[in-house]
């Protein structure tokens, strides 16, 4: 396949600008409890990859144990000092809580687990010869890159790549790295060019990232070497990629953020065969207008953002080619009026309803259902999804001011399982609610608490409040890291852009490679077709259906459960 990609404005290249997530559509990254071990010094410790947006306190209480005892483990990373940072790799101490065979995994035997660093600074050789050769192996993990693998063993990229004769530093699964046990003598040098896809978009992030005019021609030349990697088929797509990449003044990051990860979809969908041929527009660029002779080619639009900047491309855009709305969950109201609107993100509504589908299917003889409001304040529209749905269940209110008096006990279920519902979106009651839910679990009463994505955003509720409520999260958004395919994402941004994807990188992927599959499925006439058709993405999942105003919208949402052990799985 031969990506093809034109610039209207003189920079809209691909950017590595990242901005703070807005908290009230992304989560913070959950702690997963880390399958690998490292023996330092004797003793066993978890080797943990620190995600975007954890904190020392959120991998502290996943691993029961305290932010002092982490501090201490890691004196080389002076934490307290420095801040945790993303990449960095934490040797968490193993109180024996999840494993009692941690001892006989640390083995050197087990290729999957990492030679200590501190033992492989003092090696066994004889005195009286060094053998500059002499190395350890080390089995890439799916989350490692080269600065992340140097760093663990004190080193730098450059002798990693020097000494295994890399040209490259993106890492196959499971790769083995040699790791010298004398990187002083290492030779080092400028690494080759591979002249693949990978590293032009590499550098044409460099580019960008230094102020350099020439990012253009690089990412345009990265997208003729994706070209030739890709398979071709007969029909190629025509894609018009309509964002506020604002390239003229302050470059909008959360913009160039979904580009990076549409850029990548586009290389997978090219290893699958699907042809596509991406036309970029700066929304911004007050200069040059969005025109309806820049879309008549599309086969369909991807963006704008904001509901007035789509509502502008749907004036000037054909009516038989669709226009996608990628993520402000405010536009949904346009597809009242127009037919070839698409909303792609999953609206709140859709949480409330997943919400009460799931309390029918978990419910159980012996449990009850119980709906907590504010005395005073509006209910959430869970309340009214809840009255229509049948389910027997009971209600009651209180005031904020009574949370620290009221008793829940009459409320719990002695024979079965509780099965709670806050219908309330003001984060202090929702945190005392939570508090007293997090008591009746130390009475020993069984509680399940469900709950919106929004549950998970709130700073103040703890997150071993959630846990220890099995908080059942219906979301829109939420990152399965046990999905293969997001681990291969992960690896391959890392290698292309040097950075961290953002949600938004997510959600460019994602979109991108089920709208053009779905394209490629049903055609010209794939709007009348693609109903009913899901896709799992990394981080959303897609059910498309007919609104009953003309346009359409995504109805899938993600279950997502907290265990009272720390995990949070995506079971849905």
């Amino acid at each position: 396949m031969k990506v093809k990609i034109h610039f209207i404005t003189a920079l809209t290249a691909l950017c590595l600008v990242h901005i703070a997530v807005n908290a009230q559509v992304y989560p913070n990254t959950p702690v997963t409890v880390s399958a690998d071990r490292v023996k330092v010094n004797g003793k066993i410790f978890y080797a943990h990859p620190v995600l975007d947006h954890q904190t020392l306190y959120s991998i502290s209480k996943a691993y029961n144990v305290t932010i002092d005892e982490i501090v201490a483990a890691n004196p080389e990373l002076a934490l307290k000092e420095n801040g945790l940072k993303t990449g960095q790799i934490l040797n968490i101490p193993d109180n024996g809580q999840f494993s009692a065979a941690a001892e006989a995994e640390s083995q050197p035997q087990n290729e999957n687990v990492a030679p200590a660093p501190q033992e492989q600074k003092e090696p066994k050789i004889q005195e009286q010869e060094r053998d500059d050769q002499a190395y350890t192996v080390y089995v890439a993990k799916w989350y490692d890159d080269l600065g992340s693998i140097a760093a663990r063993f004190n080193t730098s990229k450059e002798v990693l790549m020097a000494f295994n004769g890399l040209t490259t530093q993106k890492l196959g699964k499971k790769q083995k790295i040699k790791i010298p046990l004398h990187p002083e003598n290492v030779v080092t040098g400028q690494a080759g060019a591979t002249g693949n896809a990978d590293t032009e978009l590499s550098h044409a992030g460099q580019a960008i990232k230094s102020g350099i005019e020439t990012a253009d021609s690089l990412v345009q030349a990265a997208g003729d070497k994706i070209g030739q990697l890709f398979h071709r088929k007969s029909e190629t797509i025509n894609v018009a990629v309509v964002l506020p990449f604002n390239a003229k003044s302050k470059p909008d990051g959360s913009a160039f953020d979904l580009y990076s990860g549409m850029l990548l979809a586009a290389r997978d969908l090219g290893k699958s065969g699907i042809k596509l041929n991406l036309k970029v527009i700066d929304s911004k660029n007050s200069l040059t207008p969005v025109k309806s002779e820049s879309l008549e080619d599309a086969d369909f639009v991807f963006g704008p953002v904001s509901p007035d900047d789509l509502r502008n491309i749907l004036g000037v855009c054909p009516s038989s080619t669709a226009v996608i709305s990628p993520l402000d969950p405010r536009a949904g109201t346009l597809a009242a009026a127009h037919s070839n609107f698409i909303q792609a993100p999953s609206s709140a509504d859709n949480q409330f309803a997943e919400i009460v589908r799931w309390i029918r299917e978990d419910t159980k003889a012996g449990d009850k259902v119980v709906m907590i409001s504010e005395k005073g304040a509006a209910q959430t529209k869970v309340a009214s999804y809840l009255a229509d749905s049948g389910i027997e269940y009971t209600s009651f209110s209180y005031g904020i001011l009574e949370g620290r008096t009221i008793s829940f006990d009459r409320y719990m279920s002695t024979a079965g399982t509780t099965r709670v519902v806050i219908a309330s979106d003001k984060e202090a009651f929702v945190n005392d609610a939570v508090r007293n839910l997090n008591l009746m679990t130390h009475r020993k009463f069984d509680v399940v608490l469900y709950g919106p994505s929004k549950i998970r955003n709130y700073e103040t509720i703890d997150i071993e409040s959630l846990h220890a409520v099995q908080a059942h999260v219906a979301s829109s958004y939420f990152i399965d890291y046990d999905n293969a395919r997001q681990k291969n994402f992960l690896l391959s941004y890392r290698a292309l852009f040097g950075a961290e994807p953002t949600p938004f990188a997510y959600q460019g992927y994602d979109a991108l490679w089920y709208f053009a599959r779905s394209y490629d499925r049903y055609g010209s006439s794939w709007l009348e077709e693609m109903t009913g058709f899901e896709e799992k993405g990394l981080q959303s999942d897609f059910r498309l259906e007919r609104s009953s105003e003309g346009g359409y919208a995504n109805y899938a949402v993600r279950r997502a459960v907290y265990g009272t052990d720390f995990t949070i799985k995506v079971i849905k």
